[in-house]
């Protein structure tokens, strides 16, 4: 489904996505705008909605590494609404869900998006959250070869609040989303957008169809001076002396990117044996420098937030590339985190500057957490693993050609679901034996905890449900999740090497839940929390109604009563 949206007002966030081509501006810098006239019976609009995702940032992160940061995490942590117990609620703890729960306020169940992708029965393939065969892709600097996909939001079966606001709001809203990955830029932006950006080798900064008829000038022009040349050469290097890091530099279970060790430092460029050179600058914080520096030009060209409300996105990725390699104790974990302190605060030092003080409102959380590396906990004397799923499909299909004639019963199995070929679970649903076998299989595999099925997730919920089954109920969506699910052993995980995410664990459902300046009244709040509750909290401060919200309004780290309480 395509969906078509007014444009009202300015909400940042930080993620490439978003339809509509946007104008260049004249390079001129607007004055910080005059704050809007105070609602009748609510706070001051905000003039700018600034929505930031860290991705993979556990939210125990703050009180670990917090103490290192002087800039903009720790401003936001000092003088922001912080929600010391923010987690999500559901299962899948994935990029595209999460953010896509992020900005709808509504679960997987609702949205449509259970993981990045899916196994999609009609068509007998894998179908990532962003896939769209009628949209293409729009470089904003030459390369070698043509950036190719397309991608867009047309699968997102919700708004989002970008989305909202255009549709609501008069003046229209600009929306500029930006990442360095499309689903976490799209799914910020939503349907429709003003800049929606992600980043491509082949095309740098990269849009599509769905979104502009054409390379976005501002981006175009941002474009062909970045990254800068110094960013591409050179090594990566400990922001502070070694003994500002906590733990070891060399950590066991440790999985660097082809031609790095797990020690710093890092070498940006390698010449491989053909004489191709190598560039590891998306591994890098650079990477996140470069998103800091496109959003404060789109401030700047498109003078977001100097007329009416707008909205600004930005996903940061690099924390995400970087724990999945060296897991979350690492220095390098440690070092993103530090340089991104300085890159957030560069970005608010310029929003004050350009839209001004207490005229903007800032939320940041992340879109999941990550699991410890398991040989890490090994190491100590703890519990962890790797779950092989890969020899399974092989013994589930033995065991039901044993009892129905040899053919391929299990289509795939992705994260912890697993996709029957058709017609093949509602046979099981009426064969309890062979039923019975296949869940035991799937059972002993070394690190499963335990196993659901479709009617238990599908049956009326009980004051006895186990945890991850009300989790899954949150997480499912019938024609795209699996059939079976796979429950994982605490710290055990199912990629062979590093280490991911995507499991109903604390260490991957919790994430920060912060909020910043305009109607927000800073402190510590123990309440509950979802990232779902950021976007009825923003739509309650900019005046629009979202039409369903799995989340709640904040109301308590509101500094006045909203304009509108969203249901």
């Amino acid at each position: 489904m395509r969906v078509s949206a007014a444009t009202f007002g300015v909400v940042v966030v930080l993620s490439l996505a978003g339809p509509g081509a946007l104008a260049g501006g004249d390079g001129r810098q607007a004055a910080p705008a005059t704050p809007p006239a105070a609602a009748a019976n609510g706070p001051e609009r905000p003039r700018l909605v600034v929505f930031i995702s860290v991705d993979q940032f556990r939210r125990d992160y703050i009180e670990r590494y917090g103490a290192r940061w002087t800039s903009g995490l720790a401003r936001l942590v000092k003088d922001g609404a912080v929600f010391d117990q923010a987690a999500y609620p559901y299962f899948h703890t994935i990029t595209c869900a999460g953010h896509a729960t992020m900005a709808t306020g509504v679960y997987p169940a609702t949205h449509g998006l259970p993981l990045n992708a899916w196994w999609d029965r009609a068509s007998g393939r894998e179908m990532a959250c962003t896939d769209d065969g009628g949209a293409k892709a729009i470089g904003h600097r030459a390369g070698p070869r043509a950036p190719t996909g397309g991608h867009s939001a047309h699968l997102l079966r919700a708004p989002t609040l970008a989305d909202v606001l255009r549709q609501q709001l008069t003046p229209t809203p600009r929306v500029v989303s930006m990442s360095m990955k499309p689903r976490a830029a799209i799914m910020l932006a939503g349907h429709a957008g003003d800049a929606v950006l992600w980043y491509t080798p082949e095309g740098g900064l990269t849009t599509s169809t769905a979104y502009a008829g054409s390379p976005i000038p501002f981006a175009h022009k941002f474009a062909q001076n970045n990254p800068k040349p110094a960013e591409l050469t050179g090594e990566w290097k400990k922001l502070l002396p070694d003994d500002a890091y906590q733990n070891e530099d060399d950590g066991v279970g440790e999985h660097p990117p082809v031609g790095w060790t797990s020690t710093f430092p890092h070498p940006l460029t390698q010449t491989r044996t053909d004489g191709q050179v190598m560039s590891y600058w998306q591994s890098t914080p650079a990477a996140d420098t470069f998103l800091a520096r496109l959003a404060m030009a789109a401030v700047d060209e498109l003078k977001l937030g100097s007329e009416h409300l707008d909205f600004l996105a930005i996903s940061f990725s690099e924390l995400d590339t970087t724990g999945h390699a060296f897991g979350p104790d690492s220095h390098e974990v440690q070092d993103v985190l530090l340089r991104l302190d300085r890159s957030i605060g560069e970005l608010l030092d310029h929003l004050d500057s350009k839209v001004g003080k207490g005229r903007y409102v800032v939320a940041l959380t992340g879109d999941h957490g990550v699991a410890p590396l398991p040989e890490r906990r090994k190491s100590r004397g703890e519990d962890g693993g790797r779950v092989n799923l890969k020899p399974l499909a092989i013994e589930l299909d033995a065991a039901l050609s044993a009892r129905w004639g040899k053919r391929t019963y299990v289509s795939r199995i992705l994260y912890t679901d697993i996709y029957f070929a058709p017609g093949v679970y509602a046979r099981l649903a009426k064969d309890a034996a062979a039923m019975k076998e296949v869940v035991s299989i799937v059972e002993r595999t070394p690190g499963v905890a335990k196993v659901f099925r479709t009617d238990q997730i599908e049956a009326a919920p009980a004051p006895s449900d186990d945890p991850a089954l009300v989790a899954l109920r949150y997480s499912r969506v019938p024609d795209r999740s699996g059939d079976l699910f796979l429950v994982p052993r605490p710290f055990w995980i199912t990629n062979l090497t590093g280490t991911t995410h995507g499991s109903p664990q604390p260490y991957d459902r919790e994430v920060p839940v912060l909020l910043f300046g305009a109607g927000i009244k800073g402190g510590h709040y123990g309440e509950p929390a979802s990232p779902a509750d950021i976007v009825p909290t923003l739509a309650a401060l900019a005046g629009v109604q979202m039409p369903k919200s799995d989340g709640r309004v904040l109301r308590e780290a509101l500094s006045a009563p909203p304009h509108i309480t969203t249901p």
